[in-house]
């Protein structure tokens, strides 16, 4: 495991999940991860540590490939459930103010307001409706 790309991938690999999955429970694009697993572009510390904790991924290991690569403390590939489980209600928000507005997202415009939402949704459930309204206002002026 000479490279972070090739850690990223065995991290992958050992989830059991597809790559859009695993990218999903991340809060990433499938494209982003790819280009982590091939070094073209480097992640965030943000990514970096939520892969670390999410899949009990020795943080040492994860960035300089020394030490053991799963931690102890955490089972590995555990907590990620329950983040699908969190992200599943958040994706149902979606669908449903999507369908009452008419509106239909990209898949990069969805993945960019669901990782706004993860954000939000420990906050503010109204937050997430009012950012609805104005992104689907925009695009929706016809259809109230």
């Amino acid at each position: 495991m000479d490279t972070l790309g090739d850690r990223i991938k065995l991290i992958w690999k050992k989830s059991g999940k597809s790559l859009p999955e695993f990218a999903n429970i991340l809060g990433v694009s499938r494209h982003s991860l790819i280009n982590y697993q091939k070094n073209r572009t480097y992640p965030d510390s943000r990514f970096l540590s939520t892969l670390s904790k999410l899949c009990g991924v020795n943080p040492t290991w994860l960035l300089l490939g020394e030490g053991e690569p799963f931690g102890q403390e955490v089972e590995p590939l555990i907590a990620p459930m329950a983040v699908r489980t969190d992200s599943d209600l958040v994706e149902q928000l979606l669908a449903e103010e999507e369908g009452r507005s008419g509106v239909s997202l990209s898949p990069d415009q969805r993945i960019a307001i669901l990782k706004i939402f993860r954000e939000l949704v420990s906050r503010d459930v109204r937050s997430i409706r009012a950012l609805l309204q104005a992104l689907t206002g925009g695009q929706n002026q016809g259809g109230k």
